[in-house]
């Protein structure tokens, strides 16, 4: 019966000493409290009575609607004096950023530690549970009702215009806005370029840049908005402005952010015009020109003035068919020039001025696609994007032709021919010869 208490006694002394040499875990909140977007240090320490030959496993700290950041040297070497004698250690540093007001109740996970048995001299896994912390994030009285809810000690709005802002069509101009932002996360500013109205500009935004840095302990950043936009058709568009309403926590008021608004002019371009006009006039006249050498010698020589008028005019009238227009926007997709494309065939459709705008639909979301290859955040312009293109553009024509059968004299426009008088109608020909007098 002696020898049993014995035994027992040593027991329960050696399993004191081995709860007493284990390592010690602790977690601790810098405040129970803080302001929405607004740092709080979240500290975790682990001491042992020997040393860790490998570093300890700490457990992830995550949560929705917390940011977490590791500060710059989040991690350092600590010691204390227990019972006499110093453990060593190490404690790791949190900077917890509450993106909305509440309670926040952060995990309980678990921390795996290697050590150094102080008994066997052998390296000992130890798994401690971080305590459960809580803490509440704030909303400052004079920041209620703000949406979206930007808590800062600095934040401004910046904007940047590439390209002129008078185009004509097929034209591009580049819109590219940035906040800067003090005192917290730039994830809190919410996305910034306003969507513009009608279908004049035609937008492709790039992916958002989130910069986000530690300067001497504060946190800040930028998000920056690039949006490149091709005119589409003639007239005018506007560009909207932004208005941000944000808190100052350093002087605790509000104060509005802005960038004005930007007004865009539309031209049409000139049909007929221009190195293509003459390259066109070469390469496809000249075979009239040819048969017709002889006669056209002649009456050169014979009436100069008249052929001149005569040329003129057969050339103005060429220049406003459908089949010019087409001609154009074929060359414009050979030569994969995407500004000459969107000019091409805003002056092709006018053609077809009774035609409804579904009927278009494969030729626009096809320069819709190009346009974003070129312009938007991924540039991955393919040749089959361009080929996509032109079968789209053949099969369309062709429909619409049969369908519709437009007038080979192309768009209503103001008479070229000079008119008889007491006779309402003349032959191009005729009218030439006639104003040459």
């Amino acid at each position: 019966m002696i020898r049993t208490l014995i035994a027992i006694s040593f027991l329960c002394i050696g399993a004191s000493i081995a709860t007493a040499q284990d390592p010690r875990v602790t977690a601790d909140l810098e405040s129970d409290s803080t302001i929405v977007g607004q740092p709080l240090m979240l500290g975790i320490s682990i001491l042992v009575p020997t040393w860790m030959p490998e570093p300890p496993v700490f457990p992830a700290v995550e949560l929705p609607s917390l940011l977490v950041r590791q500060p710059e040297r989040s991690s350092g070497p600590i010691s204390e004096n227990i019972d006499g004698e110093t453990w060593s250690g190490v404690r790791r540093s949190y900077r917890l950023y509450p993106l909305t007001g509440g309670s926040y109740t952060l995990p309980t996970g678990d921390v795996t530690i290697t050590y150094v048995n102080p008994n066997t001299s052998e390296p000992v896994t130890f798994a401690a549970s971080l305590p459960e912390l809580t803490f509440v994030a704030t909303i400052p009285e004079g920041a209620f009702g703000l949406d979206p809810l930007i808590i800062a000690r600095r934040f401004e709005l910046q904007q940047q215009i590439d390209g002129d802002s008078s185009l004509d069509v097929g034209g591009a101009m580049t819109r590219t806005i940035t906040a800067n932002i003090t005192g917290t996360s730039p994830i809190m500013i919410p996305r910034l370029t306003p969507t513009s109205d009608g279908e004049s500009l035609r937008a492709y935004p790039k992916d958002p840049q989130i910069d986000e840095k530690v300067d001497r302990g504060q946190m800040l950043g930028t998000r920056t908005e690039t949006t490149a936009y091709v005119a589409q058709n003639e007239g005018t568009a506007a560009l909207p402005g932004l208005s941000l309403d944000w808190f100052n926590i350093e002087t605790g008021q509000l104060v509005t952010a802005t960038v004005p608004a930007i007004d865009v002019s539309i031209h049409s371009a000139v049909s007929g015009s221009g190195d293509e006009s003459k390259t066109w006039h070469l390469s496809k006249v000249f075979w009239l020109v040819l048969s017709l050498g002889a006669l056209t010698a002649i009456a050169i020589w014979a009436f100069p003035a008249r052929v001149t008028s005569l040329l003129a005019v057969l050339k103005a009238r060429a220049f406003q068919t459908e089949w010019y227009a087409a001609h154009k926007f074929s060359k414009a997709i050979s030569r994969r020039d995407l500004t000459a494309v969107t000019t091409a065939f805003s002056e092709w459709k006018k053609h077809y001025p009774d035609v409804p705008e579904q009927s278009f639909s494969v030729l626009l979301n096809g320069m819709t696609l190009i346009g974003k290859a070129r312009f938007g955040a991924k540039a991955d312009e393919t040749t089959t994007n361009w080929r996509a293109l032109r079968s789209g553009f053949s099969t369309t024509r062709r429909r619409l032709w049969s369908k519709y059968s437009p007038s080979r004299r192309g768009p209503q426009l103001r008479n070229l021919n000079p008119m008889w008088s007491g006779s309402s109608t003349r032959s191009p020909i005729t009218a030439a010869f006639t104003e040459a007098d």
